[in-house]
C-alpha cells in the first residue's frame, strides 16, 4: 500500500467505524512515512479523539507546528473530554481570535458530525463540541 493510501486510509476507516484498523493504519504510516507525517497530523488528531484517545490526540496537536483554524474546536472538544475546561476554553479562544469574518462554528460542528457513518461516533464529535462550548 503506498503512503497516500495509507495516509488516508486511517480516516476513511475511522469514519466508517473501524476504529481499531484505523489506528493500526496510522501507525504503519508514522513508522513509513516520518518526513511526510506533518502533513497528516489532523488524520492523527481525528482518529485519536474518534477512538477516545483524547490525551493522545491533545498531544498530537500539541506537536503541530502550524494547524488550521478549524483544529482548535477538535482540540477544545478533546480537553473537553476529560473534564480540561480552562484548557478547553483557551483552545476556543485562540479559534475565536483567529477565525476568519464570517466563520460559522456551527455549521462545521455539524459537518464535521455528519462524516461520520455511525451515528454514534457523529454524536461523540457533537457531545464534545457542546462541552467546549462551541454549539449548544
Amino acid at each position: 500500500m503506498g503512503s497516500s493510501s495509507l495516509q488516508w486510509s486511517g480516516p476513511i476507516l475511522a469514519y466508517l467505524g473501524n476504529l481499531d484498523e484505523a489506528l493500526k493504519r496510522i501507525a504503519v504510516y508514522q513508522r513509513n512515512s516520518p518526513l511526510h507525517f506533518e502533513a497528516s497530523r489532523e488524520v492523527l488528531v481525528d482518529v485519536f479523539y474518534m477512538a477516545h484517545r483524547y490525551q493522545d490526540a491533545i498531544e498530537a496537536f500539541q506537536s503541530w507546528r502550524d494547524p488550521p483554524i478549524h483544529m482548535w474546536c477538535e482540540l477544545a472538544a478533546a480537553h473537553a473530554q476529560i473534564g480540561q475546561m480552562n484548557e478547553s476554553r483557551a483552545a476556543v479562544a485562540t479559534f475565536e481570535n483567529s477565525k476568519p469574518e464570517g466563520y460559522d462554528v456551527a455549521t462545521f460542528c455539524r459537518v464535521h458530525a455528519r462524516m461520520c457513518r455511525r451515528p454514534e461516533d457523529a454524536e461523540h464529535w457533537l457531545e464534545g463540541y457542546r462541552k467546549a462550548g462551541l454549539i449548544t
